[in-house]
């Protein structure tokens, strides 16, 4: 019985090969950009919840340092806008300057500190309303005494993400409010380079005292 054996041509399997790796390159094209995005994406989500790990540091640090210290010194405290309003602090400038200030509190509210944390660089901007001073809740205080410090204040804390160095340093302006839009890769890097990652304000007081919810209620008023 005779055994008939097919052959390809040469050239159709070179064809196909190309045909194949056209295919592949199609296929690669389309995902790539969607598998970097992805990449992208949770890198910054990281940076995100980093942000918000150092933010929430900086106010439980605070609250820690009124509850546990009998003295301490307004340079101990972050620094003060000048504006006892509660209502305007968020509209404390951005700050102007990441190189000055090394340690956290910085000496004005212009300030910002860069912090490591997990190997990648913040910068972390840390401010304050005026607030209330003990002696306004506590005649035996006299207003000269180092015990007149703040029991009661608005705190503020921005951090901004590792872009926002380079784009500091570069001569760009850091801007005071997260940005609502983050639509897009390139939009993304751009909020990421200007805008805090996070921010929180909160109201601290120093609960210790046997007047501090006269403090926390006067404060309220501001």
């Amino acid at each position: 019985m005779l055994q008939f054996i097919k052959k390809h041509p040469k050239g159709s399997i070179l064809i196909e090969a190309i045909a194949a790796l056209t295919i592949l390159a199609i296929i690669t094209a389309i995902t790539a950009p969607a598998i970097l995005i992805a990449l992208l994406t949770r890198v910054e989500s990281k940076r995100i919840s980093q942000a918000r790990q150092l933010a929430q540091q900086q106010v439980d640090s605070i609250q820690q340092l009124l509850a546990n210290s009998e003295s301490y010194s307004n340079s101990s405290l972050p620094p003060s806008t000048g504006s006892t309003s509660t209502s305007n602090l968020t509209s404390t400038a951005a700050p102007s300057d990441i190189s000055t200030c090394t340690n956290i509190p910085c000496s004005t509210s212009a300030q910002a500190a860069i912090v490591t944390l997990n190997n990648t660089n913040f910068v972390v901007q840390t401010f304050r309303t005026t607030g209330v001073n003990r002696n306004a809740i506590d005649s035996t205080i006299a207003a000269g005494s180092s015990l007149n410090v703040p029991v009661a204040f608005r705190l503020g804390v921005r951090v901004y993400g590792p872009r926002a160095i380079t784009y500091f340093q570069k001569g760009g302006a850091l801007q005071s409010a997260e940005s609502s839009s983050s639509t897009g890769l390139q939009s993304s890097q751009v909020n990421e380079a200007q805008y805090p990652l996070a921010t929180l304000y909160v109201n601290v007081v120093k609960s210790n005292l046997s007047k501090s919810q006269a403090a926390y209620t006067q404060l309220l008023t501001q």
